[in-house]
């Protein structure tokens, strides 16, 4: 059996391809209409690892809740990092774990699960004695109903005449995600008419870009409201969370955009 050392040699192991494409997008990105936004998701970047003491209250050991805020930023930050790249529908893909954190955080803002019920709380030895498939049941199913209760509470109160944009937000998430269905359905129709022309690399077309940049907004919108409405935030004296805020609010509001508006509606109603 040959070794790394010898399948690795003479092989192009610095590929320039991608980066130059990735770098094509980003270029073009910055240039365009979203060069702004882009530098506003940075901005939110920084807030929460580079300025974080500014936003964030003292933390103990028992404060647990602060990792699902952390999960959840670890993944906005990847979605950021991969729309810059051209990578657009997977970021979107991206949103929909940040999505679930969302809710869950959401939830335990309003007393409607704890960190440590999440979690579940420990078992005696019966729990112990039971065989690994038994133990991986009663878990999942303890998940199921823990979840069913976060998902009860945010379809709670929310207005039926958003209900249906509210599927295709959710539906859009769920789509980038299993089976690549998104990114098949966009692509086909090119493959077949022969304008399919970055096989393998990213999507450099920034029309494709806008619905990315509205679901990281409305993500990042969720995320800072839970963020404002927790234990853990600290105003910096500058306004600058209420900001982001009321800039992603009000410019999704003025845009006349029926979806827009129905999924800002359901942000500000549950959040």
């Amino acid at each position: 059996m040959k070794t790394i050392d010898d399948i690795l040699k003479n092989k192009n192991i610095n590929p320039t391809y991608l980066k130059t494409e990735e770098q094509k997008c980003l270029n073009a990105l910055s240039s365009s209409q979203f060069g702004k936004i882009i530098k506003l998701f940075d901005c939110f970047t920084a807030l929460f690892s580079d300025d974080i003491n500014n936003h964030c209250n003292r933390l103990t050991n028992n404060d647990i809740k602060i990792l699902f805020f952390h999960e959840c930023f670890k993944r906005l930050h990847l979605a950021i990092e991969m729309n810059k790249r051209g990578y657009f529908i997977e970021s979107i893909g991206l949103l929909r774990t940040a999505f679930e954190l969302n809710k869950t955080i959401n939830a335990m803002n309003k007393g409607i699960i704890t960190p440590i019920e999440f979690f579940g709380q420990a078992r005696g030895p019966e729990f112990a004695a039971l065989s690994e498939d038994e133990k991986q049941s009663i878990i999942e199913q303890y998940q199921k109903s823990i979840m069913s209760k976060v998902d009860t509470f945010d379809d709670q109160a929310v207005p039926d005449t958003i209900k249906p944009n509210l599927r295709i937000f959710k539906k859009n998430m769920h789509n980038s995600v299993h089976r690549a269905f998104n990114n098949l359905i966009t692509e086909v129709s090119e493959f077949n008419n022969g304008t399919f022309s970055h096989l393998f690399a990213p999507d450099t077309k920034v029309s494709n870009y806008e619905s990315s940049v509205n679901y990281l907004s409305f993500l990042i919108l969720m995320f800072l409201r839970n963020w404002r409405n927790s234990e853990f935030f600290k105003d910096d004296g500058q306004n600058t969370i209420q900001d982001i805020i009321e800039f992603i609010e009000n410019s999704y509001s003025s845009m006349g955009k029926q979806f827009h508006s129905d999924v800002i509606n359901y942000i500000q109603t549950k959040y």
